[in-house]
């Protein structure tokens, strides 16, 4: 089941979050993001998890999509046993200016 859940979202320096959604009764996250825009820096798009909805963490910190340029990328989670996931957005400047981006992410959530 794919969820949408950031459309022509507009970064800048820091972090941002999705809205939470519920993993059950799936156990495998495929993530998707496409950067429509990005210049002087980059983004990673990270999945994380939480039992409770409050209390976040990254069930696998090696697992991630990093784009420095305009494009798209894939990253697959499985199995991960939660009751929640979000997605983080991670902008950071290469250089002394602001990055700025305009990416679209979701997730598609399975069974394995």
């Amino acid at each position: 089941m794919y969820m949408a859940l950031a459309d022509m979202l507009f970064l800048t320096n820091g972090s941002s979050y999705s809205r939470a959604v519920p993993l059950l009764p799936w156990n495998a996250v495929e993530m998707s993001a496409t950067a429509l825009a990005l210049a002087e820096g980059t983004v990673q798009v990270h999945v994380e998890a939480s039992d409770d909805g409050e209390n976040w963490t990254e069930p696998d910190q090696l697992t991630y999509i990093n784009l420095s340029a305009v494009g798209h990328g894939l990253a697959k989670l499985s199995p991960i046993s939660f009751q929640f996931v979000r997605l983080k957005y991670l902008a950071q400047a290469t250089g002394d200016n602001d990055v700025t981006c305009v990416l679209s992410a979701g997730l598609n959530l399975t069974r394995v």
